[in-house]
């Protein structure tokens, strides 16, 4: 379901099975690597029928790296670029008190200027974080700047619209798998082995 306002927005995926994404606590959700896949490849779908063919992917650190990777290997693209901002710690708490998302690095100007940029990112909770980094873009002088997460939190945003490519709504807490070595993390949710598994591992220890 897309939210109102986001045109291009990639098409919704359909709700998981009870194999798929693990509510493992309240509020929480954990993604195996199946579905950030499959996830990723309903985002490259989306881009390829709105005829968008970005130059660069900007990947927000540090949620983003992944995605932007997984992105940059589908769409064959070499250019990739991150964004690191500070904001939230692990445990969903704000850094010493900030009010707002601060950057630790952004690309040089000449970089991105004229060209046509995708900003990856793991999730869209609020939002500000995102919208600073694609202000700073159009301020950069790029040609078009988008925006792609993996997961949208409509009712979470802090701002108007949405990113124009997402491939999931939901208002819990997402724990991806490249976080699962976080100790705030593993100090919040079990994830079940049968499920982190790879498919392949996972049917053969059935099968014993």
């Amino acid at each position: 379901r897309a939210a109102a306002g986001a045109r291009r927005a990639a098409k919704a995926a359909p709700p998981p099975s009870a194999s798929s994404p693990l509510s493992a606590n309240d509020g929480y959700l954990y993604y195996p690597w199946s579905t950030v896949e499959g996830h990723v490849e309903t985002i490259a779908a989306a881009l390829e029928r709105d005829g968008f063919r970005p130059d660069t992917l900007l990947g927000i650190t540090r949620g983003g790296l992944v995605p932007a990777t997984l992105l940059a290997q589908r769409l064959e693209i070499r250019n990739l670029l991150t964004a690191t901002t500070i904001f939230y710690t692990d445990d969903g708490e704000k850094f010493f008190g900030l009010t707002a998302p601060r950057f630790l690095h952004f690309p040089e100007a000449n970089l991105i200027k004229g060209r046509r940029i995708l900003i990856v990112d793991d999730v869209w909770d609020s939002g500000t974080t995102v919208a600073m980094v694609k202000d700073k873009c159009l301020r950069s002088g790029v040609a078009e700047v988008r925006v792609a997460t993996l997961t949208f939190k409509p009712k979470m945003s802090a701002i108007a619209g949405a990113p124009e490519y997402y491939a999931d709504e939901t208002e819990k807490w997402v724990v991806y798998p490249w976080e699962k070595l976080s100790p705030v993390v593993k100090s919040k949710i079990n994830v079940p082995e049968e499920l982190d598994a790879p498919e392949g591992a996972a049917a053969a220890a059935a099968a014993e």
